[in-house]
């Protein structure tokens, strides 16, 4: 009896460190810091073996707004929900390869700018917990010159605005024991103003009736006019313009921006108001315009 009780011990004793063991072990925290040149397509890797779900979140030096965020962490924003992008992001430069068959979830970055540096965590969760974390600190590659090149399309030019710091070192320490110099520089871009991504380019009225037509912008430098034309021919109406918070997209996230409302008073007492109207917004740099389209509410209600 004592002899079936010691193997007994034995066999379960075992059996039980293990579990725990795995317990212990179920949890797996890696930390990389990768360099990236301009434009080249960076690969992070993230996998499990027992092909879990995963979720990729990114904290880029420009913090999102909460829409994008995780409701538990404001800093970041949620690219993928599983393997699938987060359909709140626009013109994202990001790809998920992989799948839960192949129990991998990697993310690729198309055209690596100054806009993607930041910080890239994948999660891999099972139904109780995230058991595995990889992290990534990814930064801009330095160039040899010493100079920052800022690929940017011309109508886009302010989302390279802020200050942007250097970091350079010859391996020798200096005589406050510093083995890196930092200098910083601000870049400020004067522009015309802009129309935000938050401007509708429908908008309805009733005939007979007065209506409000509104856009949104701001403006960054200097004062600004507006005018209003119909068909090419310019408008003489009643104009308001309020400082307001509005929302763009800058780097395919979404931010909140300081802008300015402008509203246009119309009547609409012919069948030919129910047309397309040009804006055009002016500053000490240029002009820019947008398109809005009238048309009669009374349809929605007859459909």
């Amino acid at each position: 009896m004592t002899l079936f009780s010691g193997i007994l011990e034995l066999l379960v004793l075992p059996t039980v460190l293990c579990v725990v063991g795995s317990l212990e072990q179920g949890v797996h925290y890696t930390n990389e810091t990768v360099f990236a040149g301009m434009n080249e397509t960076v690969v992070l890797n993230c996998y499990r073996v027992d092909k879990s779900e995963c979720a990729w979140r990114i904290m880029k030096k420009q913090v999102p707004s909460s829409m994008d965020s995780n409701a538990t962490d404001k800093t970041y924003t949620l690219y993928t929900e599983g393997h699938s992008l987060n359909p709140k992001l626009h013109n994202t430069n990001i790809d998920i390869i992989g799948g839960t068959n192949t129990g991998k979830c990697n993310l690729k970055i198309r055209s690596f700018s100054a806009a993607d540096e930041g910080s890239y965590t994948c999660n891999f969760f099972t139904l109780l917990t995230y058991t595995h974390y990889f992290a990534y600190n990814v930064q801009l590659k330095s160039t040899p010159d010493g100079i920052l090149t800022i690929l940017n399309s011309s109508n886009r030019l302010h989302e390279t605005d802020g200050i942007y710091k250097c970091k350079a070192s010859n391996g020798i320490y200096g005589t406050k024991r510093h083995l890196y110099q930092i200098g910083t520089t601000l870049v400020h871009n004067k522009v015309p103003p802009i129309f935000v991504n938050a401007n509708k380019p429908i908008q309805f009225g009733r005939y007979g009736q007065k209506m409000n037509l509104t856009v949104l912008l701001y403006n960054k430098y200097g004062t600004i006019q507006t005018t209003i034309s119909k068909l090419f021919k310019p408008l003489n109406t009643e104009t308001r313009q309020e400082t307001i918070k509005t929302q763009d997209i800058s780097h395919d996230v979404n931010v909140t921006v300081s802008g300015i409302k402008i509203t246009f008073q119309l009547t609409l007492d012919k069948i030919e108001d129910f047309t397309d109207y040009t804006i055009q917004a002016c500053n000490e740099m240029g002009c820019n315009e947008l398109t809005v389209k009238i048309t009669s509410a009374s349809k929605l209600i007859n459909k």
